[in-house]
């Protein structure tokens, strides 16, 4: 889970993945395990903005989504185990050793959902639910939240896209350019204080489902 990391003993054969927590009692389980055929998703992910991770995605017969989100001493080892492991995945597997323009394709055709096309995009952007540093990220499209139906054909339905999510409000963007135009002289000057995708708005979204990493944080 986010916010939680757990050393252990990693073992790959042919058959499963196992994970052995040094310390099971932090888990109240002795090994998680993944079934190689059932493995949907393999991803080199970042973890605290360094290429050690790596994650790993499955889904059995009943659709029961597991994630394994692991994190290597360095980037050779994960190398070592990400590449052993492409050897045994099925064939559509997603993994970005595909071009991304294959998905593209298939959801131009309708053959996958905006969610799962936008998601698929995220983790090629190293993106993933299991990092609260880099949070998965949606478009923001449509600023018309009150007409009970859309007419897609109004511009005026849609944000200006010209600009940043920053620049939308005058009176906001007004604050902003005061502040960098007051900054003193040696010090760096910036208009936008933080990320859109920090560690602090991903919890304050979740503060509802997730409290429990709102205390830890």
């Amino acid at each position: 889970m986010p916010l939680v990391s757990i050393d252990g003993l990693l073992y790959v054969t042919d058959e499963r993945i196992y994970m052995q927590p040094l310390h099971p009692q932090t888990l109240g389980k002795s090994v998680i395990n993944l079934k190689i055929r059932n493995i949907t998703q393999l991803f080199k992910r970042r973890y605290t903005l360094m290429d050690l991770g790596m994650e790993v995605v499955s889904q059995n017969d009943k659709g029961k989504r597991k994630t394994m989100y692991l994190v290597f001493k360095n980037g050779a080892e994960r190398n070592q185990v990400y590449q052993a492991l492409l050897k045994v995945v099925k064939a559509d597997c997603i993994t970005t050793e595909r071009d991304v323009q294959v998905y593209m394709q298939q959801w131009a055709a309708g053959q996958m959902t905006n969610f799962d096309y936008l998601m698929i995009l995220n983790s090629y952007a190293q993106r993933s639910m299991q990092d609260l540093t880099q949070y998965p990220v949606m478009p923001w499209v449509i600023k018309d939240y009150k007409s009970p139906v859309l007419d897609l054909t109004d511009p005026m339905i849609f944000r200006d896209l010209s600009k940043p999510i920053g620049a939308m409000d005058p009176t906001r963007l007004r604050d902003f350019r005061k502040r960098y135009d007051e900054t003193p002289d040696g010090v760096d000057k910036f208009l936008y204080g933080s990320h859109y995708s920090c560690p602090g708005y991903v919890i304050g979204f979740h503060l509802r489902n997730d409290p429990q990493w709102m205390i830890k944080f």
